[in-house]
């Protein structure tokens, strides 16, 4: 499932954070 934070973690925030953010 990390796959679909990625695209919003580079454009956003980290990828810990793009748990939280998605």
């Amino acid at each position: 499932m990390e796959r679909k934070y990625k695209h919003v973690s580079h454009r956003k925030v980290p990828t810990r954070s793009a748990h939280v953010n998605t």
